[in-house]
């Protein structure tokens, strides 16, 4: 739908013989999806947690399973005792969920990993 994720399908699909079809505009709510889905009958990438959709199939990526970098950014020298609480949220989740841990088959563009080892 927009030009960074067709990038990033054309990046995650290169070499393995899949087309990527041209960006969709954005489907608001079940009808506009089917609709959607009806008039291009191209298949979606999707997040994880996409609900089940009637007459859809959802089948996960798994070989290799594309990892989406999300970052918590903010202005430098910033100090707020919110921002700080965010921040050390953030990290107690990331240490008990695992979310720095790479999967073994997890993949995610040479950018993104040079651009997730930068550190404040």
């Amino acid at each position: 739908r927009t030009p960074e994720w067709t990038d990033l399908a054309h990046r995650l699909f290169a070499g393995r013989g899949i087309a990527v079809a041209p960006p969709a505009p954005l489907a608001v709510g079940v009808e506009e999806f089917e609709r959607l889905m009806a008039k291009t009958g191209h298949p979606v990438l999707a997040v994880v947690g996409f609900p089940p959709l009637p007459r859809t199939v959802v089948r996960p990526l798994v070989d290799p399973v594309p990892l989406s970098p999300v970052s918590l950014v903010w202005r430098r020298g910033l100090a707020h005792p919110a921002l700080d609480a965010v921040r050390r949220a953030a990290a107690e989740l990331a240490a008990e969920e695992g979310w720095l841990r790479r999967p073994e088959n997890g993949w995610i563009p040479a950018i993104d990993v040079s651009v997730n080892s930068v550190q404040d």
